[in-house]
């Protein structure tokens, strides 16, 4: 018991000198957090973070200014114009990185209206490169010094778009082939070309139908499977006139005489007559 009880005690004494030790050094290195800076020492912590959350308002909001309205009107100027926010905000200060970041949203939100208008503009243009019945557009780029066109930089021109925004867009030029016809849209284009083709068909068969009449033709002329045509039957006519001729030439002297004989014959003919006659005459007188 008696050792147990001096056990007790110096365990009892070294928490005490420990428990003092803990309560001298936070004394000695306590932290103030109400006291102001002085020479000696530092501000305290709650002062400290005050300062700090002060610079960060002003970083945030901004900073006074001689003329504040005018200055925070013509700084927030083009975010109100995009917004239509005319009502100035109680913790308005101008500069500062909230100013910055309503301007920047406004900017942000001012693009994308005019990404999505110009996005309908395009589709727009694409459409009418679809079924439009205007003549396909190209690209305007700039030109240099040289009046050369510089590639890769096309010309921009403002339209009004969706939302009431002004959309910057490429400028357009009707497109001319190397003939310098007009470039027809898709659909028109197709609905050309299936009429031009139509027509090279109906030609096609025009032709196919000539040429069956020229074969046709040929046949009647020059004959089929063996088969004498009208030239066959020309050349045979020729041969036969030519025979003919030959024949009527062969027979022109037995015409000629024919006619001396006929003539003779004639004559010969008007002698008898006459010779009857007379002999009539002899008979009448005789009796």
């Amino acid at each position: 018991m008696t050792k147990l009880g001096k056990v007790l005690v110096f365990v009892n004494l070294a928490v005490s000198m420990a428990m003092a030790v803990w309560a001298l050094g936070i004394y000695t290195q306590r932290i103030e957090y109400s006291a102001k800076a002085t020479a000696d020492q530092p501000a305290g912590l709650v002062v400290q973070r005050q300062e700090a959350i002060k610079q960060k308002q002003a970083l945030l909001h901004g900073a006074e200014a001689v003329d504040a309205k005018a200055a925070i009107n013509a700084e927030l100027a083009p975010y109100r114009q995009l917004t239509g926010e005319n009502k100035p905000r109680g913790d308005e200060k101008a500069g500062g990185v909230e100013n910055r970041w309503r301007l920047a949203y406004a900017q942000l939100r001012s693009l994308e209206l005019e990404r999505t208008a110009n996005k309908a503009w395009y589709a727009d243009q694409l459409k009418k490169l679809e079924v439009g019945t205007d003549p396909a557009k190209f690209l305007v780029y700039k030109k240099d010094k040289d009046g050369k066109e510089i590639k890769g930089e096309p010309e921009l021109e403002v339209v009004k778009g969706q939302f009431g925004l002004d959309s910057h867009v490429p400028k357009l030029q009707d497109f001319k082939d190397a003939d310098g016809k007009a470039l027809l849209p898709r659909e028109a284009a197709r609905n050309a070309l299936v009429k031009l083709q139509k027509s090279i068909d109906d030609e096609l068969a025009k032709i196919g139908n000539l040429m069956k009449e020229e074969t046709g033709l040929t046949e009647k002329i020059a004959g089929k499977n063996g088969k004498g045509g009208l030239r066959n039957q020309v050349v045979l006519q020729e041969g036969r006139l030519k025979r003919t001729q030959e024949e009527v030439k062969d027979l022109e002297p037995r015409e000629i005489n024919t006619l001396v004989e006929s003539d003779l014959l004639l004559k010969r003919q008007e002698q008898l007559k006459g010779r009857v006659k007379e002999l009539e005459s002899r008979t009448t007188s005789q009796k």
